[in-house]
């Protein structure tokens, strides 16, 4: 009888230890469960976002008294996420360079950047919600017809 309580005790230890260690993995982010069978690649985390967030948040920079974006650092850490493998997989990735290109009016990189965003989001995955910038998808659309708009009258089809 006592050989049968131990069994059924160290069962029950080795039971809660594999429950607790699965907890932990959806709970730390290593594990993701995803319905539709799709999941995406976490590539920036929450260190990129805090980079992004502070680099777009207005404020006076190198002795200015006007707010602005910190520009540059924006395009530093587009070039630091461009070097990280899987980046194209990442909607949060995707969402700072399109709002990089953005800046840049860059219409070609942030097309790239949309497609990709329109492409995920099919599938149900989403850019961090943490993120300064982000908007919903149809504000996407709108900021994209701009850049066209933009770029054609730029390239002088308008007699620009």
């Amino acid at each position: 009888m006592i050989k049968r309580l131990v069994f059924v005790g160290i069962a029950v230890a080795i039971l809660a230890l594999l429950s607790g260690g699965v907890w932990w993995l959806f709970s730390s982010g290593h594990l993701i469960y995803s319905a539709s069978g799709q999941s995406s690649t976490t590539v920036c985390n929450a260190d990129i976002v805090n980079t992004y967030n502070a680099a777009m948040y207005y404020q006076p920079r190198n002795d200015a008294t006007e707010s602005s974006i910190d520009q540059q650092g924006v395009k530093d850490l587009v070039s630091e996420i461009r070097t990280k493998s899987n980046f194209d997989g990442d909607p949060t990735c995707q969402t700072i360079i399109f709002w990089s290109a953005v800046l840049d009016d860059n219409y070609s990189e942030a097309r790239t950047a949309y497609d990709a965003i329109m492409n995920l989001y099919e599938k149900r995955v989403f850019a961090d919600s943490n993120l300064r910038s982000d908007q919903a998808l149809f504000t996407y659309e709108q900021v994209m017809n701009g850049l066209t708009v933009s770029g054609i009258i730029e390239d002088g089809m308008f007699g620009g």
